[in-house]
């Protein structure tokens, strides 16, 4: 376990790095908010196929998420404008609410639901095959497990503890974020984050103050 965190840091630091190098080309400027969007659709599929099953645990993979919506808060000053910098916020803001209300319950409930799809493809595609005794309990033991999965996921307090551990992740990066201006605003030369996106020393306070 302690492997695949070190190697998940590393791979979501590349990633990461790559889209934050890329906010500061005049393409993502002149897409702000199309960009955003495409982030947000990106990082969060990533996470589904990738992260979560990477780590198998929700305590180790929520940082992960809360990482990436601080890099996506710094991708916004990429904006030509304070105003396009302050709509694209909104834009944030708004996909993590759809996210986190419609999508993101709905395509766990989906996944949840794949299992039981694909042992029905199998039953469907076999045909009349004859099975021997033991065979046909095992499949019957597979079949009750996944639907007792199933259940699981779906009843009880699990779908809220997930829900939970997802407003904790998001606000840690809200927590974080101006956390990150501060060490721009004072390392301002080293880093080049202000430069790079045009923000003069005396503006990054405009930044701080909507991220606050």
């Amino acid at each position: 376990r302690r492997a695949n965190i070190m190697w998940m840091t590393f791979f979501m630091c590349f990633v990461n790095l790559i889209q934050l190098e890329f906010s500061y080309s005049p393409i993502f400027g002149e897409n702000t908010y199309k960009f955003i969007v495409a982030y947000k659709v990106m990082f969060w599929a990533l996470g589904k196929a990738f992260t979560d099953p990477a780590v198998a645990d929700d305590l180790v993979a929520k940082p992960f998420g809360s990482a990436v919506g601080i890099f996506i808060g710094m991708a916004t000053m990429g904006a030509p404008t304070f105003t396009e910098f302050i709509f694209s916020g909104f834009v944030d803001l708004y996909m993590t609410h759809i996210e986190k209300i419609y999508v993101g319950p709905f395509l766990d409930d989906v996944l949840d639901l794949v299992p039981r799809w694909q042992m029905m493809l199998v039953r469907t595609f076999r045909g009349a095959k004859r099975m021997t005794r033991e065979e046909k309990a095992r499949e019957e033991l597979e079949w009750r497990e996944i639907n007792e999965e199933i259940e699981l996921n779906s009843e009880g307090i699990e779908p809220m503890l997930g829900l939970y551990a997802d407003y904790a992740a998001d606000a840690c990066a809200i927590i974080l974020q101006p956390v990150s201006v501060i060490l721009m605003w004072i390392f301002y030369y080293e880093t080049m984050f202000g430069p790079n996106y045009a923000i003069l020393l005396n503006q990054i306070g405009y930044f701080f103050g909507w991220f606050v």
